[in-house]
């Protein structure tokens, strides 16, 4: 009994400093917008498509080529990272690049639910990004997935 009590609080001390240090990186903004528990996420469970996977997988922990990161390697201000793929003079952040951006509006018709692109806010984009619905989890993906396709052969 008791070694089961100091295995629960070693791990309760883990969990509390890893969201610690989720709160003291600016580089993990995104990141936190999603992970509120210390729990595998639904979609490793659900993607069977590795390259949509992995796609899912860099987008929702910033290892990806949109301007909020690139800028950040570039040691860029933030508020100059904007998207070069339209012409709405943004910040390309995760937000911008999932519902907002018109570069991607087709693909956006095709993939995510017209609640979401109707009027999005970061209210809506949160809710997806939390989604727990297999299907909108595999849509998300698939989106990534040709969104960036479709950037990089323009590219």
């Amino acid at each position: 009994m008791i070694l089961n009590d100091i295995v629960q609080r070693i791990k309760d001390q883990y969990i509390q400093n890893w969201f610690s240090q989720l709160e003291n990186y600016a580089k993990l903004n995104t990141y936190r917008t999603f992970k509120s528990t210390f729990e595998p996420e639904k979609y490793i469970r659900c993607l069977n498509n590795r390259c949509h996977f992995y796609s899912l997988a860099r987008f929702r922990c910033s290892a990806h080529k949109i301007a909020i990161e690139e800028g950040r390697y570039r040691n860029q201000e933030r508020n100059n990272r904007i998207c070069q793929q339209c012409n709405l003079h943004m910040i390309e952040n995760e937000y911008h690049f999932l519902l907002i951006c018109p570069s991607y509006t087709e693909l956006r018709k095709t993939h995510i639910h017209r609640y979401y692109r109707t009027w999005p806010t970061i209210t809506k984009y949160k809710l997806l990004i939390n989604t727990n619905s297999e299907m909108k989890i595999r849509n998300i993906a698939t989106y990534r997935y040709h969104a960036f396709k479709k950037r990089n052969s323009q590219q």
